[in-house]
């Protein structure tokens, strides 16, 4: 069993994970139940399930919002939607970050249109607005 551990540079919003997903309760049997039953007394099923749904706009299989990508640090509370973002190069067996090359996305209209992009979505939030560092531990066999 061994242990890998990399870092982000993200220039991006941080928001909870609440923010990009939503939980929608699901009846798991049709029976009647009593109000606050936790199980269903004809089959004894629990009465609901829990279930987390993406937002729209929130692609989960390529983590992307609106297009942009979105990091995720190794707890999972907290989501950073990257305007530009920068990951460690692993490919020698080494963690080194790799330098920006291409920062055209760091112009004033770049940032115009991602705060506009998150203020649609109704999630821009000035003070969550910034450089992050998310670290990220992946055990392995």
């Amino acid at each position: 069993m061994g242990v890998d551990y990399y870092s982000h540079a993200a220039i991006g919003l941080r928001v909870p994970r609440e923010t990009l997903f939503r939980t929608e309760e699901k009846s798991l049997c049709n029976h009647l139940k009593p109000k606050d039953a936790q199980f269903c007394p004809t089959c004894g099923k629990h009465v609901t399930e829990a279930t987390e749904i993406a937002i729209e706009g929130y692609d989960a299989g390529r983590d992307t919002f609106l297009g942009y990508h979105v990091e995720w640090g190794t707890d999972s509370e907290f989501a950073y939607i990257c305007l530009l973002h920068c990951a460690s190069d692993t490919s020698d067996g080494e963690h080194n970050m790799v330098a920006l090359r291409d920062t055209t996305a760091l112009n004033q209209a770049a940032i115009t249109c991602f705060i506009n992009h998150m203020t649609g979505a109704r999630i821009w939030n000035q003070a969550n607005f910034g450089l992050h560092v998310v670290f990220v531990i992946k055990m392995f066999d």
